[in-house]
């Protein structure tokens, strides 16, 4: 299961990077993602691991109960990634904000990774 749980969490440290790559494209351009053909593909390949990260996560929590981390975290870093994965798009977004939620989540994220990493197998 922790392997499991390793192998989203990287996943999704990639996606936020990537979004925050397309965030700064949008912002830097002015041009938004078409809904369909940009945002939507990539906001559901999120969403699909995120759902599964969820899952994962809350069930490591509650078993190896890591120091630093709780339940409420993880909720709110999925929020945060469902949010930053759609608002990467759009050059309208709040830089503030936006930085905000993705270095929130980037910081649970890379928490979990070493506290996964330094767990006796």
């Amino acid at each position: 299961m922790d392997t499991q749980l390793e192998e989203l969490t990287k996943n999704l440290l990639g996606y936020i990077e990537e979004a925050k790559a397309q965030f700064e494209k949008s912002k830097s351009s002015g041009i938004e993602g078409d809904f369909f053909l940009d945002v939507k593909p990539f906001a559901d390949l999120v969403k699909s691991t995120l759902d599964e990260w969820i899952v994962s996560a809350s069930s490591w929590v509650q078993t190896e109960k890591p120091s630093y981390i709780n339940e409420k975290q993880l909720v709110t870093t999925y929020d945060h990634i469902e949010k930053i994965s759609i608002q990467s798009f759009y050059p309208k977004t709040s830089r503030k904000l936006y930085l905000s939620s993705f270095q929130s989540a980037q910081f649970v994220l890379q928490s979990i990774c070493s506290n996964l990493q330094f767990q006796p197998k």
